[in-house]
């Protein structure tokens, strides 16, 4: 389900770190799912240092993402929830063929809140419509997302578009001219709460509730080991 372990955020880290940042990047999923989000086997083993080290390296990774210099698009070719979906929101484009995906955050349903840099990022790219998203009580479908800021463009072929768009733009546009103003917007947001919603998210992640959901969730997925 292409989830997010440490082996997957090292990889990822070291293919952005040796990809100069001025090259355009169009990242995909491998299957028939974008990403499902942290890969809750792994996580439910760790105590709370190492799993304080693993949300700061997913962090990490995903702002390496976010302050490329140059333009990243993502072709979605699955379900992106969690995780998966702030990946998504990264990205400065995203492109999908019209099929019965679901996108969005389960974190309220589980029980717990973002990390930081996950907050700033879903703030940053809905904005006014920040909320519809952070409190969403369901996995959102393709509709719901393509109604939002223009979330996402539907394409039958989403992996040719989004080449040719990469190709045709040029410095003026509007998504090059938004990047740095973006940037600042989250690096404000994270100098201005980082450490209060960073708190918020460990008391909730190690809550009892939020505990138990997600043994719930492994045990329908048939991955507990209880």
């Amino acid at each position: 389900a292409n989830a997010f372990n440490y082996h997957l955020l090292i990889t990822l880290k070291n293919y952005l770190i040796d990809i100069p940042s001025e090259k355009p990047m169009i990242i995909t999923g491998d299957g028939n799912i974008f990403s499902a989000g942290l890969d809750l086997v792994e996580v439910q083993s760790m105590n709370r240092i190492e799993f304080r080290s693993f949300i700061d390296l997913f962090q990490e990774v995903m702002l390496l993402i976010k302050k490329r210099s140059g333009l990243t698009y993502v072709v979605v070719n699955g379900h992106a929830i969690a995780g998966g979906f702030i990946l998504l929101c990264c990205s400065d484009q995203r492109y999908t063929k019209r099929s019965p995906i679901k996108m969005g955050l389960n974190e309220k349903i589980l029980g717990f809140s973002l990390p930081p840099v996950a907050q700033a990022i879903i703030e940053n790219t809905f904005m006014e419509n920040a909320d519809k998203i952070l409190n969403a009580k369901r996995i959102l479908e393709l509709d719901d997302l393509i109604r939002i800021n223009n979330f996402i463009e539907i394409s039958d072929t989403p992996m040719k578009t989004a080449i040719k768009n990469l190709e045709d733009l040029d410095q003026e546009n509007d998504i090059f001219l938004n990047k740095n103003d973006n940037l600042e917007w989250i690096d404000r947001f994270l100098e201005k709460n980082g450490s209060r919603i960073q708190l918020e998210f460990e008391e909730g992640w190690w809550s009892e509730k939020a505990i138990r959901s997600r043994n719930e969730q492994l045990k329908k997925l048939g991955l507990s080991k209880n």
